[in-house]
């Protein structure tokens, strides 16, 4: 058997070598006719890409122990594999390996009780074939087969004694005992357990007359798995190889071995079952196209060489400064010419002769003292008064150009939950409370809108008097988020007093060029020299002591989108302690004016909506507002003056849903055009990014849209869905069920 294994493995090596060569022999007559129809491509060079891999495995042993002479995968031992290996075409891998690890069995029969243990070291060379000849190569998973031949080495000791040198004799009873059982002495014999420590060298027992035999050899491997591509770089490859030998001297029995230790007339092999991975030493694989060839056969690399992407004259490999606007001068570099070396180009520098060893800003205006002193304060501030983003050229002058000016509001707190009553009703108080939902999902309070930080530090000082303590002036970050104004008012109440003037502008700018005090920027809002106390106070609201109206339109229980209340101006969400959402709008100073607003509510489809008073912090009912009561026969109910107001049902009625068909971009497809001419009462509706949405059914049952829509899939619209509407804004189904409750 072993032969015929030899044969078949030289027979395949020799197969895919004949596979390797590019043309079958051919007549004298078909080489010239195949010669005058196509020139014979030139055969691409070899290209050394070597490809490292590592992997572990199982070494399972096939010999003469054991009644089937194969080892149970359970208790193989634990190998280790090295390898090194080349492509020599795209389907044909040339690689070297190195293998080691244990073989070993420990045999219990009746009539024997062998065991042995093999360290064992290969080293090889083999050729896998990985089927691309039908297989396209940017496959992510390939099979192979492999073939080779090898060189090994083994070191075979057995178990015959434990660690204080007794040597085991095995009972017919299963027993392992210091005493045979043929021993005079038996009776007295101990139990022993055997330790599994392999001390004693096979070849120096020679039990069998063979001596020290060369415990080397060659084999035949021969194996199959998969490999899969991970990236460019990496492979996993899985496999199972079976190492046919030439020696039958691996665990110690042979056919000439004495009786009972008489083995089989098969050499003894070897079987690893190994997962590796395979690391490509040279860099990414060529790129492919979708026949496996090389996608950049047909590039320029000359013209690629040799180009000018910004046509400076200077070429991409020797252009230091690419992407040069076109027209520039450069120098042999490529950079733009600077001659008055700032480090400014010239097509950019605003001041192109300037001093040499002079301080220039990016645009290569000369820094002067007081330049440089303002950017530190513009670097350094965070109020905006020194909110100047660059200094530009008109004329002979240099002015500088200010940024968008901050709006400053009065923090008065963060919540990621529920605001407590007590001070619910002492936001709603105020009458320019505002609610900003921030990118963590909490709710931040505010007050007042201000284009200067004095107006809202004044705002800010004010509500820290009615017991607003951790009042905060900030502004809005353009993520969203607020930023607290620190360390501009520091020390403000013990360093100023009745008369005193607070300078805002230390440091003015001054010209660069001919350095005198020209325009000193001041505050553009606020004289800098204005008494504190004479501050206008005209844009303050008042905390305390005056009357709010507002309307509300509902509360709920989970928060919904904002495109439910889209037509709604001024709309305040505060969340109680509850777990209600308040939504509010409007703030009025007199009932006339909540109540019209009330009246556009009640039109818009808020049937719901109702007016409530508060004033000091505190909740008032609407007969102590100025609200006159009217007499009707209708008797009437005292007004709820709970913050906690479940929605009212009126809400239920501004809710629809429909079954959306489909969504197009153009006209349907013929068969689904077909489909929807059968039914009646079809509707079109665009979408905001310009589709046209197919919809069916309008009700505010949700038992009955679900009706329906099981209804059209009986009828083969599988796609069809129920969508919600609020106001015939869309929203998701779970918020209009929520609206419903």
């Amino acid at each position: 058997m072993c032969k015929t294994l030899w044969r078949l493995s030289f027979v395949f090596l020799i197969g895919l070598l004949a596979g390797w060569v590019p043309a079958r022999a051919q007549s004298p007559a078909a080489q010239a006719d195949s010669t005058k129809k196509a020139k014979r491509p030139e055969p691409a060079p070899f290209v050394f890409k070597p490809t490292l891999g590592l992997g572990v495995g199982m070494f399972s042993y096939y010999g003469d122990l054991y009644e089937r002479n194969l080892v149970n995968p359970q208790v193989s031992r634990i190998g280790y594999e090295l390898s090194l290996s080349q492509p020599l075409t795209p389907w044909l891998r040339l690689g070297f390996y190195t293998l080691f690890g244990k073989l070993g069995a420990n045999e219990r029969l009746i009539t024997r009780n062998l065991n042995f243990e093999s360290q064992i070291r290969v080293g090889g060379v083999h050729f896998e074939y990985n089927f691309g000849h039908f297989i396209k190569p940017n496959k992510m998973i390939h099979p192979w087969v492999n073939v080779g031949f090898e060189s090994f080495e083994f070191l075979t000791k057995t178990d015959l004694f434990d660690a204080q040198g007794r040597r085991y004799h095995y009972w017919s009873d299963g027993s392992i005992r210091n005493l045979d059982q043929s021993d005079p002495n038996s009776g007295n014999a101990i139990f022993l357990q055997r330790d599994y420590v392999y001390e004693t060298d096979v070849r120096e027992l020679n039990l069998d007359g063979f001596g020290k035999y060369p415990e080397r050899s060659f084999a035949v491997p021969v194996g199959a798995g998969f490999l899969m591509h991970l990236d460019e770089k990496w492979d996993a490859r899985l496999g199972v190889t079976f190492h046919f030998t030439r020696t039958d001297f691996i665990d110690g029995v042979t056919p000439q071995s004495a009786s009972p230790r008489t083995g089989n007339a098969r050499n003894d092999n070897y079987v690893m079952t190994a997962f590796s991975l395979r690391y490509n030493l040279t860099g990414p694989a060529e790129k492919l196209d979708e026949d496996g060839n090389d996608a950049f056969s047909d590039v320029d690399y000359y013209a690629l060489d040799n180009s000018d992407y910004d046509g400076d004259g200077v070429i991409d490999l020797k252009d230091s400064c690419e992407g040069t606007p076109p027209g520039v001068a450069v120098n042999e570099k490529g950079c733009p010419l600077d001659n008055d070396a700032d480090y400014t180009a010239d097509f950019r520098d605003k001041e192109p002769e300037s001093a040499r060893g002079v301080i220039t800003d990016e645009n290569g205006i000369t820094l002067t003292d007081s330049l440089i002193l303002r950017r530190y304060q513009m670097y350094m501030d965070s109020t905006g008064m020194f909110a100047v983003t660059e200094v530009v050229r008109s004329g002979s002058q240099y002015k500088p150009v200010l940024a968008e000016k901050k709006v400053y509001q009065v923090m008065l707190g963060n919540y990621s939950s529920g605001v407590p009553n007590e001070l619910l009703v002492k936001f709603l108080s105020i009458t320019d409370i505002a609610s900003n939902q921030q990118p963590d999902s909490s709710t931040t309070y505010t007050a007042g809108k201000y284009n200067d930080v004095l107006s809202a530090e004044k705002r800010r000082r004010a509500m820290v008097q009615q017991g607003y303590t951790d009042a905060k002036v900030v502004y809005r970050k353009p993520d969203g988020s607020f930023q607290v104004v620190d360390n501009v008012f520091v020390n403000y109440q013990q360093t100023t007093k009745p008369g005193d003037s607070l300078n805002v502008v230390q440091n003015p700018v001054t010209n660069p060029v001919t350095n005198p005090v020209t325009n000193p920027v001041t505050n553009p809002v606020t004289n800098p020299s204005m008494p504190i106390d004479s501050m206008e106070m005209n844009e303050i609201d008042p905390v305390t002591g005056q009357l709010v109206f507002r309307v509300q339109l509902g509360a709920f229980k989970q928060p919904l989108s904002p495109g439910v209340f889209s037509d709604v101006p001024d709309l305040v969400v505060i969340r109680t302690s509850d777990g209600l959402y308040k939504y509010m709008t409007g703030s009025f100073a007199t009932f006339e004016q909540a109540a019209a607003h009330k009246a556009q509510m009640l039109v818009k489809g808020y049937k719901g909506a109702f007016i409530a008073a508060y004033k000091d912090g505190q909740r008032v009912p609407l007969t102590q507002a100025g609200a006159t009561v009217v007499k009707s026969n209708t008797p009437s109910q005292p007004e709820n003056l709970s913050e906690n107001t479940a929605p009212s049902a009126e809400m239920k009625q501004l809710v629809t849903f429909k079954v959306q068909l489909g969504v197009f971009r153009n006209e349907p497809p013929a068969d689904v055009k077909e489909k929807l001419s059968t039914l009646s009462g079809v509707e079109t509706s665009t979408t905001p990014n310009g589709l046209v949405r197919y919809t069916i059914g309008r009700t505010a049952s949700y038992e009955q849209i679900i009706a329906l829509r099981n209804e059209l899939k009986a009828k083969g619209f599988d796609d069809a869905f129920v969508i919600a509407f609020f106001q015939e804004q869309l929203i998701p189904v779970s918020e209009a069920l929520e609206l419903q409750k």
